[in-house]
């Protein structure tokens, strides 16, 4: 959806979304609450399932990666089938989204649109991954400093094996 449309990005929030936070923030009803908790739930049931196919389907393809000479049309018949839980795996969760915000009413998905433009991607991410002075904040303190692979951390200039 363009323009002023809701991406589903922001839809898929609403999957993961804890329920205080709907209410709160959407205004959303105890039945309204029940609806979304079930598909959620339905959601969650389809996903496992479809996990442990492409679990068993991995297990197929090392089996056969094993052999000697693996037989090619059984190694593409089991990736084509892979592809095609995947993408069923993907539809599911779409429509469980669509599903959702068919449960919302008009003004809380115009509340909802608004508050996913307030949190653009790159501010949702950058917070989480970059400081305000654009340094990182990673395993190895933002690799900046000793044990970091920056200026005087190992591998970085002026540090033990630095370049």
């Amino acid at each position: 959806m363009g323009g002023m449309g809701l991406r589903m990005g922001c839809a898929k929030m609403l999957m993961r979304a804890h329920p205080d936070m709907l209410k709160t923030k959407l205004g959303i009803t105890d039945t309204q609450l029940t609806k979304i908790q079930a598909v959620r739930n339905n959601c969650i049931s389809k996903r496992i399932n479809f996990k442990a196919q492409l679990a068993q389907i991995r297990l197929k393809l090392r089996t056969l990666g094993e052999q000697d000479l693996p037989d090619e049309k059984k190694v593409l018949n089991l990736m084509r089938k892979a592809r095609g839980v995947r993408g069923q795996m993907m539809e599911e969760g779409v429509k469980a989204q669509l599903k959702i915000l068919r449960a919302l009413k008009k003004e809380q998905r115009a509340t909802l649109r608004a508050t996913c433009a307030q949190r653009s991607r790159w501010g949702q991410r950058g917070n989480r991954r970059w400081g305000k002075d654009g340094r990182g904040h990673g395993r190895r303190g933002g690799g900046r400093g000793p044990g970091g692979r920056g200026p005087g951390g190992p591998g970085g200039p002026g540090g033990p094996g630095g370049w």
